[in-house]
């Protein structure tokens, strides 16, 4: 019925498209011209602009609409088609725009077309047509600072006009004021030199520059040139803006961000997609209110991930990173610290320092002293040596939210992958090494030298969120991992793995509960991580629940090789009373090791070790006094693994997030405090931790049990606040005594904390361990174990001091001693003694500031010896004479030529040896300008007692920046609001 139609119309076009294919045909034959006939579509250009004018002859000069003009940039053009020439016909004045051409040149042009310039010259006129470039925001004609904070020049500036303004052009502008900067500008350049027993001395330096302001109503720019006030890299200074550890331009608008240069990469918060790393390329963000995208079109990688634990040793506290127990170069505050699960922070006021990253050494303050007891875990990218291709990294998330908030659904998508192009390679491939990679022959030689293949790593995934109500919801991940081994070849197999998880929080008024299931195969990692830290974001939880003392346990050096990983963990958070809290915490883990879990060969007949833990813990809290329930709750209800903190974190609202346990402590303390019997009762808070694991591959089963406990009693006393501790980790295994060890700790406490111009922490600590010997072995096999005997114990005494007289000195005082006895043969006795004191001075409003500093600690001192080789220590290649420096006698005698030389010398690391250290320093810091500042201030405010100030200006109004407090060894003043006006600060250190 309906054919016919049909038919008709497809007839219909089959004719229309021979009509158009003879077109071109049909008009070739009827044009006699052969020029071809094109669409000119017309130019479009953000920074180009055109305008025409019609300038009188008596007065040939004009402005165009959108100054400043880029430079040499210009075109002029008249009527007839004349290009004038720059300053032979015209001249230009750039920044205002304006445009003055030669009159003599004008009438020149008049009478050659026949004109009469004698007659009515003033009323001829000519047009002229200028193409230029400018650019599509404006720009402020005037950026001003004062470095010294003077009041009077503020005001003059304030009241100054373009026409009494020396060197400011304005047209049009009348008696308006000159608009005040919105450009920010701050810096700072940094000297030091340390010195040390044992230890040779070394430069650090340090260079600060920012620049911020508004380019327009909502766009704004920051430039940054920064080391990040972390030591420079030994291969460089910052002469040289290569070697600088930062070079950023951010461009921000509210609803888009743009980043160029070096920042820290980041996809959004997928935790199976990538992972944060340092990068140099660009990178755009952006918010709106139907959801979110990360975008990152181009980056170079500079560095590669890794992860390293280590066991503490007896004061020592100085730890080197190092890969596969090669030294490397780190880069620069890429570093993740862990001590005992708790994560550091960088700083010579904080935690822990490094001094140069070529040689990275992580040194720990007086504030931790490391026994063998504590487990240190460090995450941290590092450059490779032995990078064989250049490579690239892109990345898109975006995250979609449906209107209510109810719902939110998201992709992700990184690769990260080297170049394959020969001429970009690091290393020499020849033809033949090429053609055997597409062939996918890593050992064409048949010698055992593979050649490097280079690899591509992809990974994509997917993501939603569903808020049930405003205090309940759930939310999970899905991610697709390939690695392609070889992408030169088609022949090989790419390496797929999966991994997923789904959380779920509901929260009542009494009760809260957290939900956490994922699994991870083997081979899965995601972008920009490895194997041994795929699990970074869940180490602080898993540690807390599970992985205390494994380091121990199972003396390993590095986290274990990964495994197909399945875990579920519930908890539940109860608060029946205000002065009560009661958590809990139920897990369960499983881990498949595909090459045995327990150290049989590969090759026999089932491979496969599966390892189960099984996980309770639970804790109490009576009478909370403090705020410090955070950290604990974070690591007992793995808060950061649901979602809900990381946005927190990032800066976003998330509709349906459970309260933050912090909320709600400041209301529940103030009502304790009203109830008469609980102010007079201490604050008990007791955790308990307990995990059984069963280890087992096809005929071997291991199964232990590890437990941990921890109370602590705190009771104030007037100013003082007087706490003890009581602490006990126990692992029991029948069948393998190395993982029978048991702890016990007892500390007592007493800070001053409520003095007025001192604070006092006072600790004295009891420890005992004990272990289990094997009773009778027969070929290395144990047949019984002992009953526990004491291996060691220790007395630990710690004392911290911080005391501010005025407000110019200020003493900080660290001291600990550690003794530690050994009860058994093997054992020794050892002493740490710690000391770290600082001193600071302040006179003259800052203007000066003084620092001395002494520390006596255990430091790492490197033993090194020198080798001569005739191999080139990057190419591999032997060295031909004149290539060297040394011509060898002997084994043991080298002479030096130039000419025939053909061995270098070669300084080797061989190992790290602590020694006691005493270091001191002396740094003085001169900042005139904060003198100068309070003079300014004192004078404006002496100014405004005897004249009173016009209403909306009050004297002393233009200086806004004021000293605040900061922590020892820093000076800094508030940064202005954007728009206001604001002071730069340059200091510099000797």
């Amino acid at each position: 019925m309906h054919q016919k139609p049909l038919l008709n119309a497809l007839r219909t076009t089959k004719i229309c498209l021979c009509v158009v294919l003879l077109l071109p045909q049909a008009w070739g034959d009827t044009v006699e011209s052969p020029t071809d006939v094109s669409l000119n579509l017309p130019k479009f250009s953000v920074l180009e602009k055109t305008e025409s004018f019609q300038i009188k002859v008596d007065t040939p000069e004009f402005t165009v609409t959108y100054p400043p003009i880029l430079p040499n940039s210009e075109k002029i053009t008249t009527s007839n088609g004349i290009v004038l020439v720059r300053d032979v016909d015209y001249q230009v004045d750039f920044y205002a725009g304006k445009i003055t051409l030669e009159k003599s040149k004008m009438l020149q042009f008049l009478s050659t077309e026949g004109i009469d310039t004698q007659e009515s010259l003033p009323s001829i006129t000519k047009n002229v047509t200028i193409t230029y470039r400018a650019l599509p925001f404006a720009i402020e004609r005037v950026y001003q600072r004062n470095l010294f904070g003077s009041d009077d020049a503020l005001r003059d500036d304030k009241s100054m006009t373009p026409e009494t303004s020396p060197g400011v052009v304005g047209q049009g502008l009348g008696t308006q004021s000159v608009p005040t900067s919105q450009l920010e500008v701050s810096g700072s350049q940094t000297f030091g030199i340390s010195m040390g027993s044992g230890r040779a001395g070394s430069q650090t330096q340090e260079l600060r520059f920012n620049a911020e302001g508004k380019v327009s109503e909502n766009i704004s720019v920051l430039l940054m040139l920064s080391n990040q006030d972390l030591p420079i890299q030994p291969e460089g200074t910052t002469e040289n803006i290569q070697d600088i550890d930062e070079k950023l331009v951010r461009i921000t608008h509210p609803n888009v961000s743009g980043t160029l240069g070096d920042f820290e990469g980041s996809l959004g918060s997928s935790e199976f997609i990538f992972f944060p790393r340092a990068l140099e390329g660009v990178q755009v963000d952006g918010e709106f209110s139907w959801g979110r995208f990360h975008l990152i079109p181009s980056a170079l990688p500079k560095g590669q991930s890794t992860s390293l634990v280590i066991p503490g040793e007896e004061g020592r506290s100085e730890y080197r990173l190092s890969v596969d127990g090669q030294y490397v170069i780190v880069k620069a505050g890429s570093e993740i610290v862990w001590l005992n699960g708790e994560r550091m922070r960088r700083g010579e006021n904080n935690d822990y320092v490094i001094r140069e990253y070529g040689d990275a050494i992580i040194e720990f303050n007086s504030k931790h002293l490391i026994t063998r007891n504590d487990i240190i875990r460090v995450d941290f990218e590092y450059i490779p040596e032995d990078r064989a291709y250049q490579q690239n990294l892109y990345g898109i998330n975006s995250i979609f939210t449906l209107p209510g908030n109810r719902f939110s659904f998201g992709a992700s998508y990184a690769v990260e992958t080297d170049l394959n192009q020969p001429e970009q390679a690091l290393i020499i491939l020849s033809d033949e090494d090429v053609d055997a990679l597409r062939h996918n022959i890593l050992d064409p030689g048949g010698d055992g030298s593979l050649l490097t293949a280079p690899q591509k790593h992809t990974v994509w995934g997917l993501e939603s969120r569903l808020n049930l109500t405003e205090k309940m919801w759930m939310e999970g991940q899905f991610a697709y991992s390939a690695l392609d081994k070889n992408t030169y070849s088609t022949a090989d197999r790419k390496e797929v793995s999966q991994a997923w998880k789904l959380n779920g929080y509901a929260g009542w008024e009494k009760l809260t509960a957290n939900l956490d299931i994922r699994a991870m195969d083997a081979g899965f990692v995601p972008v920009g991580a490895s194997s041994s830290n795929r699990s970074r974001a869940r180490y602080e939880t898993q540690y807390a629940t599970e992985g205390f003392d494994d380091a121990f346990l199972f003396s390993s050096a590095s986290p274990s090789q990964a495994q197909d990983e399945t875990t579920l963990n519930f908890a539940l958070r109860g608060m029946p009373t205000n002065w009560l809290e009661m958590d809990a915490g139920l897990g369960r883990s499983e881990e498949r090791d595909r090459y045995q879990a327990l150290g049989s060969s590969p090759t026999s007949g089932n491979s496969e070790g599966i390892t189960r833990r099984n996980n309770f813990n639970w804790g109490i809290n009576f009478n909370q006094r403090a705020s410090r329930l955070g950290a604990r709750l974070d690591r007992t209800f793995g808060r950061t693994e649901n979602g809900q903190m990381r946005a927190l974190q990032e800066g976003r609202s998330v509709t349906g997030n459970s309260p933050s346990p912090y909320d709600s402590v400041d209301e529940r303390k103030n009502e304790t405090a009203k109830t008469g019997l609980l102010k007079f009762l201490p604050n008990l808070r007791w955790d308990d931790y307990r995990s059984n694991v069963t280890m087992q591959s096809a005929d071997v089963e291991e199964v232990f049990r590890k437990s941990r406990q921890e109370g602590n009693l705190t009771y104030p006393l007037g100013p003082f606040e007087v706490s003890g501790t009581l602490g006990r980790l126990e692992s029991n295994d029948a069948q393998n005594a190395i993982r029978n060890r048991m702890r016990n700790r007892s500390t007592a406490r007493v800070n001053l904390v409520g003095f007025k111009w001192a604070s006092l922490h006072n600790s004295y600590e009891l420890e005992s361990a004990f272990a289990k010997e094997p009773l009778l072995a027969v070929d290395g096999e144990a047949l019984g174990i002992s009953d526990w005997q004491q291996d060691t114990t220790a007395r630990t005494w710690k004392m911290g001091i911080f005391s501010q007289q005025g407000k110019w000195v200020n003493l900080t005082t660290n001291l600990a001693r550690r003794r530690l006895k050994a009860h058994t043969e093997l054992g020794t006795d050892t002493t740490t003694q710690l000391a770290d004191i600082a001193l600071q001075l302040t006179p003259l409003s800052r203007a000066i500031d003084a620092e001395i500093t002494y520390e006596l600690d255990k430091k790492l001192t490197t033993q090194r010896r020198e080798i001569y080789t005739d191999i080139h220590p990057h190419t591999g290649r032997r060295l031909q004479p004149g290539e060297g420096y040394f011509v060898k006698l002997d084994d043991l005698h080298y002479v030096e030529d130039l000419e025939e030389g053909t061995h270098i010398k070669i300084y080797q690391n061989v190992g790290d040896k602590p020694t006691t250290a005493i270091d001191a320093a002396f740094r003085l810091r001169f900042q005139p300008r904060q003198f100068f500042a309070r003079r300014e201030r004192t004078r404006g405010a002496g100014g405004a007692r005897l004249q009173s100030a016009p209403t909306g200006s009050p004297v002393g109004e233009p200086f806004q920046s004021q000293l605040t407090s900061s922590p020892v060894g820093e000076s800094r003043l508030p940064s202005s609001p954007v728009g206001e006006p604001s002071q730069s600060r340059f200091a510099s250190v000797y």
